[in-house]
């Protein structure tokens, strides 16, 4: 998606109402993808199911960030999105632009093969990555977190429901929690607060958030600066991370 953004706004260059619509429409689908860098957002087209069509080149492998969260976009919503672009001389190479509903058909139409085969494996690499993270101890079950707290499983379903805290999914109905809620070395109040800003981010966007080092803080992950006292700056790069 990213050479069409960057297309669609050299396009929309001095039509501030057009790069607003532009933005204000690719906002609302972001926190629903995991960003992959290079300005390139994955997502999950939730919609008909397209025609089969001729692949020109195999699929290339790519690698992940840590456990991103992914949720499905509806196609409305997508066609809505290229609907903005195409009036402005964006559309894909090989179709023709005469009206918005045009756009809903492409959107329809477009081929989900590759995309599906890549979230498979996605999908898989998220599993092997939840395995390993249990493994090594920096994601427990409820009861174990719990006992590490000095509280009940209830209180700790309760804090994930006021999203002072959160779960990963690791299969089925069951749920793995981060093993640093329960570190001395950190603030609850703190861990809580910087959960509350992330808001309804999914639980493994939030541990991405939290493990990932940022350039914001020193190229230090939220849980080191928490340790150095950045308090502060860790909530700022919590409400960046959560508008981004």
């Amino acid at each position: 998606m990213s050479k069409l953004v960057k297309k669609g706004a050299a396009a929309a260059k001095g039509n501030s109402s057009a790069v607003k619509a532009l933005n204000t429409a690719f906002k609302g689908i972001a926190n629903r993808g995991v960003n992959i860098g290079n300005g390139f957002y994955l997502i999950e087209i939730k919609g008909d199911t397209a025609a089969p069509v001729e692949r020109e080149r195999p699929l290339v492998p790519m690698r992940p960030q840590k456990l991103p969260g992914i949720k499905p976009v509806p196609n409305d919503e997508i066609a809505h999105i290229l609907s903005l672009f195409m009036p402005l001389g964006a559309q894909p190479k090989g179709t023709t632009t005469k009206s918005a509903p045009q756009s809903k058909d492409i959107a329809r139409n477009a081929p989900p093969e590759a995309n599906r085969a890549f979230l498979t494996q996605f999908a898989r690499n998220e599993n092997a990555s939840i395995k390993r993270l249990a493994e090594t101890g920096e994601l427990v079950k409820s009861r174990q977190l719990a006992e590490r707290l000095g509280v009940t499983p209830q209180a700790v379903y309760k804090a994930v429901g006021d999203l002072r805290m959160f779960s990963l999914d690791a299969g089925g109905r069951n749920k793995l929690y981060p093993a640093f809620f329960a570190d001395q070395g950190l603030e609850r109040d703190q861990l809580a607060s910087v959960c509350k800003e992330l808001n309804h981010l999914p639980g493994t966007s939030k541990w991405q958030f939290f493990t990932t080092p940022r350039l914001s803080l020193s190229k230090k992950n939220p849980l080191e600066a928490l340790r150095k006292g950045k308090f502060a700056d860790v909530m700022a790069a919590a409400k960046a991370f959560k508008e981004a």
